[in-house]
């Protein structure tokens, strides 16, 4: 009998998130973990934090599993999350706005970013080990789906 075991990460993620502007700040970071592949790596990359900070003064892990998790997030955290959590080495935020008038607006911030969490190798193989679990279930979805 095959054991039903899910990751109580995904499953705080397919909780909704909230109506308040926090929550823009939440549905974009988890956009961010679907689309660039973290999601399945996402406790690795806290337990990365932790290691790497070991013996400085940084967020708890359960702490930062918790931010991950959030229906509603502020800036403070949101930023928290892609610059320490994150193996980034450039973040840029960009606003586009769009005017009654049909004129656009084009407002973009470079933030620095001193990620020590992650060295490059690690984070290559970070995307590797995220690449062949995508395959993975989007294999064992299709042949699902083939049934």
């Amino acid at each position: 009998m095959a054991s039903d075991r899910r990751d109580p990460i995904q499953e705080s993620l397919k909780k909704n998130v909230s109506g308040d502007p926090g929550g823009i700040l939440a549905a974009l970071w988890r956009s961010i973990l679907i689309k660039d592949k973290f999601l399945p790596v996402i406790s690795y990359l806290i337990d990365m934090y932790a290691k790497k900070n070991k013996g400085k003064k940084i967020k708890n892990p359960s702490t930062v599993l918790k931010l991950v998790t959030a229906p509603s997030m502020t800036w403070k955290s949101f930023i928290f999350l892609i610059t320490k959590i994150l193996p980034v080495k450039k973040v840029t935020i960009t606003i586009e706005l769009e005017y009654l008038n049909n004129k656009k607006g084009i407002h973009t911030i470079d933030i620095p970013v001193s990620n020590d969490s992650v060295d490059k190798d690690t984070a290559e193989s970070i995307d590797m080990l995220a690449d062949n679990i995508y395959t993975i279930v989007n294999k064992n979805k299709k042949e699902n789906n083939d049934k």
